[in-house]
C-alpha cells in the first residue's frame, strides 16, 4: 500500500513541474505565429502567460512541499514485519519414541505454525521504539510472545511470554538375565510444560527524577518427569533396582522487584525490594515389580506439598575516584524466608497397606514442617587501576544467618506387638498413626569470605590474570527429638528420645590462574589452573541419647575435598584457508570422608575426567566452509564400597559442518554427528566383566549401568530466495540410537521433514 501512495505521489509531482516548461513553449510558438499582431497584444499574451508560469511554479512548490513532508514522514516512521512460517514438520520415528523426544527436544509426528512473527516499529521524531515477537508451534506446545515498548531517555516497558516442552523416557534400567521383566517401562507420557511471563516497566533517570524499575515474573512448571529413584525389580528371589519412577510436578513462582537509582554527588546510590512466593506440589510414583506378585509388588507414592515466601531488601552505593582509576563499592542485604510443607507416604498393593516383612512400611500421615530463615549480608569490593596495565580487586563478605525449625512426623509402622522394632513391623499397618516424631531445630550460620584478583599485561601480547578466594563457615546446629507419649512403645520411645548439638568448622580456598598469549597473530594460546579445597571439621555432641553406638548409623567427623582443575586451547591459523583449535579440560576431584562409626575410618571417592577436543575450519572458497571436530571423553568413579572395577562412561564424539552460498539467493548447509560410548565391561564380575571376561553371566555379578551406545545424527537444508524478500527453506534430518541391549533397549531411527517460509516486509 506504501508503494502505491509513494506512485502516485511521485506521478502527481512530475506532471505538476513538467507543466509550467509546456504551457511555456506552447505560447511561444503561437507568438511566433501571430508576428502580425500589434505588440501590445504580444506584450499582453507575454504578461498573461508569464503570471501563468508564476502560477504553476508557485502550485508546484506547494505539491512539492507536501511530497517532502510524506517522504519525512515515511523517513521517521519506520516499520519492518518479518514472518517466518512452519507449514510443517514431520518426524516419522521407528522404535522408542519417547526416547527420541527426549533426546531430540522434538516431538514425534506432524508438528507446524509460526516459528517467529517480527514487528519493528521507530518513530524518530518522537524517539520512540516498539518490538514486537511472536510464535506459536500448537502440536508441539511451544508458545512465545514479547513486546518492548521505549521512549529515549524517558522510559520503558516490556511484556515476555514463553512455553515449552521437555520430553523423558518412561524407561527404567536393564537386567537382561530377568526372562519377564528385564527391561520395565512405565507406559506414561512424560512431558513437563516449562512456562514463564514476564512484565518490566520503569522510568529512566532525569533531572532530579531517580530511575525506578518495576519487575514482575511468573514461572511455572507443570506436567510429569522421569525419576533415577528407580524401584526394585524381583524374578527368581533376585531384585534389582531397574524399575522405572516418574513424578507429577505442579510448581508457580510468583517474583515481584521494586529498585531504584540516583546519582547523588558522585555516587550511584542503588535500593531494591524483593518479594517472592513459591508453591510447589509433587506427588513420587515408584512402582515396585515382582514376577509373583504379592507384598513385593506394591506401589510407593510420597506426596510433598511446599509453600514458601521470601522478603529482601537490597541497598547499595558506588563510586569512581582519582579520574576513575579506583572504584569502589559497598552493598547490604537482608533476606527472610518462610516456608512450610507437607508431606504424605504410602506403601500399597491393589489399594491396601502393604505389609513388607520386618522392615518399615513407611506410611507417613500429614507429615509436617515450618522452617524461618534471616539472613544479612554485607559485601564491600575495591578495584584499583594505577596504570592501564595493571588492575587489582579486593573483596570482603560478611553474612550472619539464623534458622528456625518444627516437624512432626506421624506414622503407621504397624501392629505386630511386643516392644522392639522387628515385631512391632512384622504384620501390615492398619491405617492408625500409633508413631509420631517431633523435631525442634535452631542452627547459625556465620560466614567471613576475602577476595583479591589480578589483572596484568604489561608483557606484550600476553595477558595474565590471578584469582585467590577464601572463606571461613561456622555452623552451629541444636536438635531435640522425641516422640509423642502414650503412641510408640517403650523400647521404641526410648530410642527416639535425641538432643544433639553440632558445631562444623568449614574453611574454604579457591584460586585461580591463567593467561593468554598470542605471540603472532595467527597463533593463540590460552591456559588455566584452577585448584579447590575445602574441609568440614564436625564436632558432634549428646546431651542426651547417641545414635553414635548404633552400628547401623555412620555420621561424618571430617570431610575434605580436593578439586584441581586445568584447561588450554590453542587455535592456530596458518593460511587464509585453514583455521585449527585445540582444547583440553582435566578435572580430578577427591573426598576423602571420615566417620565416626566404624571409629575414625577415612574413605576416599574419586572422580576423574579428560576431554581433548580438536577442530578444524577449511575455507576453501569465498563460498564455501568446511568445519570438523572430534571430542574424547574420559569420565571415571572410584567408590571403595563397589566391588566391580573403576566405573568409566568414556565416549567419542565426532561432527562435520558444511556450508555452501553458489550464488547470492541459495545456500545449502549441512551437518553430521557421530557419537560412541562403549562401557558395558566395566561393572559384572563375571561373564561380560572385565575381572572374569568370558566366564558365564551369573544373575549376581552385578548390574550394568554404563553408558552404551552409538548416535548418529545427519541434517541437510537449503534456503533459497527466489525473490528479494521470501526465503524458503527445506530441511530433512535423520537420527539413529543405537544402545548395547544389555544395558538399554530404547532405541530408535527418525527420519524428520520440515519446510520453512519466511517474508519480509521493510
Amino acid at each position: 500500500m506504501k508503494q502505491i501512495q509513494r506512485a502516485f505521489i511521485s506521478g502527481v509531482v512530475v506532471m505538476v513541474l513538467m507543466f509550467p516548461q509546456t504551457l511555456h513553449a506552447a505560447v511561444i510558438q503561437k507568438a511566433k505565429d501571430g508576428v502580425v499582431a500589434l505588440k501590445d497584444q504580444v506584450v499582453s499574451a507575454g504578461s498573461y502567460v508569464k503570471n501563468r508560469v508564476v502560477n504553476a511554479k508557485k502550485d508546484a512548490g506547494n505539491v512539492k512541499s507536501k511530497v517532502v513532508s510524506a517522504g519525512d514522514y515515511t523517513k521517521d516512521h519506520i516499520t519492518d514485519v518479518n514472518i517466518e512460517a512452519l507449514p510443517g514438520r514431520f518426524a516419522f520415528v521407528s522404535g522408542d519414541y519417547k526416547k527420541f523426544q527426549a533426546h531430540q527436544w522434538m516431538e514425534a509426528g506432524y508438528v507446524g505454525g509460526i516459528k517467529d512473527l517480527s514487528v519493528k516499529y521507530v518513530d524518530e521524531k518522537e524517539g520512540i521504539t516498539a518490538d514486537m515477537e511472536a510464535g506459536a508451534i500448537i502440536d508441539e506446545y511451544d508458545y512465545k510472545g514479547a513486546i518492548e515498548i521505549e521512549k529515549e531517555e524517558e522510559w520503558f516497558a516490556k511484556f515476555e511470554f514463553s512455553q515449552f516442552p521437555k520430553y523423558f523416557s518412561d524407561r527404567g534400567g536393564v537386567y537382561y538375565p530377568f526372562p519377564v521383566n528385564s527391561d520395565p517401562a512405565s507406559g506414561r507420557d512424560l512431558r513437563l510444560d516449562i512456562g514463564k511471563f514476564a512484565f518490566e516497566a520503569g522510568l529512566l533517570e532525569k533531572g532530579n527524577r531517580p530511575e525506578i524499575i518495576f519487575e514482575y515474573e511468573h514461572e511455572k512448571k507443570n506436567g510429569d518427569k522421569s525419576s533415577t529413584a528407580w524401584t526394585s525389580v524381583t524374578e527368581g528371589g533376585i531384585g534389582k533396582k531397574i524399575g522405572p519412577a516418574f513424578r507429577e510436578i505442579t510448581e508457580n513462582v510468583d517474583d515481584f522487584n521494586l529498585n531504584l537509582k540516583k546519582d547523588i554527588k558522585g555516587y550511584t546510590v542503588k535500593a531494591g525490594q524483593n518479594f517472592e512466593i513459591v508453591t510447589s506440589n509433587s506427588l513420587s510414583n515408584q512402582q515396585n515389580i515382582s514376577s509373583s506378585g504379592g507384598n513385593n509388588a506394591y506401589l510407593h507414592t510420597q506426596d510433598i506439598t511446599l509453600q514458601a515466601k521470601s522478603f529482601a531488601t537490597n541497598l547499595g552505593a558506588e563510586r569512581w575516584f582519582l579520574n576513575e582509576k579506583v572504584f569502589s563499592g559497598a552493598a547490604y542485604k537482608y533476606a527472610r524466608i518462610n516456608n512450610r510443607e507437607k508431606e504424605n507416604m504410602r506403601d500399597v498393593v491393589n489399594g491396601a497397606p502393604s505389609a513388607r516383612g520386618s522392615t518399615f512400611s513407611e506410611n507417613k500421615f500429614n507429615a509436617r514442617a515450618n522452617n524461618s530463615d534471616n539472613s544479612n549480608l554485607a559485601v564491600l569490593g575495591t578495584t584499583v587501576m594505577p596504570w592501564k596495565w595493571l588492575m587489582v580487586n579486593g573483596r570482603l563478605k560478611g553474612e550472619i544467618k539464623d534458622n528456625n525449625g518444627f516437624s512432626t512426623y506421624p506414622s503407621d509402622i504397624g501392629t505386630g506387638g511386643g516392644t522392639s522394632s522387628s515385631t512391632i513391623n512384622a504384620s501390615a499397618p492398619d491405617g492408625i498413626i500409633d508413631h509420631t516424631e517431633v523435631t525442634d531445630l535452631v542452627q547459625s550460620q556465620k560466614k567471613l569470605g576475602e577476595g583479591l584478583s589480578l589483572r596484568f599485561k604489561a608483557i606484550p601480547r600476553t595477558a595474565l590474570y590471578s584469582d585467590v578466594d577464601l572463606e571461613q563457615v561456622l555452623y552451629h546446629r541444636n536438635s531435640a527429638r522425641e516422640p509423642v507419649g502414650g503412641q510408640s512403645p517403650a523400647a521404641v520411645a526410648s530410642g527416639e528420645s535425641i538432643i544433639r548439638e553440632v558445631i562444623t568448622h568449614s574453611p574454604r580456598f579457591n584460586w585461580t590462574i591463567g593467561g593468554n598469549y598470542q605471540p603472532w597473530m595467527f597463533l593463540n594460546s590460552t591456559a588455566q589452573f584452577r585448584y579447590k579445597w575445602a574441609r568440614d571439621n564436625i564436632n558432634n555432641h549428646w546431651p542426651q541419647g547417641n545414635l553414635i553406638t548404633d552400628p547401623d548409623i555412620a555420621f561424618y567427623e571430617d570431610v575434605k575435598k580436593h578439586v584441581v582443575e586445568l584447561t588450554s586451547k590453542t587455535s592456530v591459523r596458518p593460511c587464509r584457508l585453514v583455521q585449527s583449535s585445540f582444547r583440553y579440560q582435566l578435572t580430578n576431584t577427591q573426598y576423602f570422608t571420615t566417620f565416626a562409626q566404624p571409629l575414625s575410618k577415612t574413605i576416599r571417592t574419586q572422580y576423574f575426567t579428560n576431554v581433548y577436543t580438536i577442530d578444524t575450519s577449511l575455507y576453501l572458497r569465498k563460498d564455501t566452509t568446511l568445519t570438523g571436530a572430534f571430542s574424547k571423553q574420559n569420565h571415571s568413579l572410584f567408590l571403595p564400597s563397589i566391588t566391580f572395577p573403576t566405573f568409566n562412561t568414556n565416549s567419542n564424539n565426532w561432527m562435520l559442518t558444511g556450508d555452501y552460498h553458489p550464488n547470492g539467493k541459495v545456500s545449502i548447509y549441512s551437518t553430521l554427528y557421530y557419537s560412541i560410548a562403549r562401557n558395558y565391561d566395566n561393572f559384572t564380575g563375571g561373564g561380560d566383566g572385565a575381572s572374569n571376561l568370558g566366564a558365564p553371566f551369573t544373575p549376581t555379578s552385578g548390574l550394568p549401568l554404563g553408558a552404551d551406545f552409538t548416535r548418529t545424527g545427519i541434517t541437510v537444508g537449503v534456503k533459497w530466495s527466489p525473490k528479494e524478500r521470501i526465503t524458503v527453506s527445506p530441511q530433512f534430518a535423520f537420527y539413529r540410537y543405537n544402545p548395547n541391549h544389555k544395558f538399554d533397549l530404547g532405541g530408535y531411527e527418525a527420519y524428520v521433514g520440515s519446510l520453512e517460509i519466511s517474508y519480509n516486509w521493510a
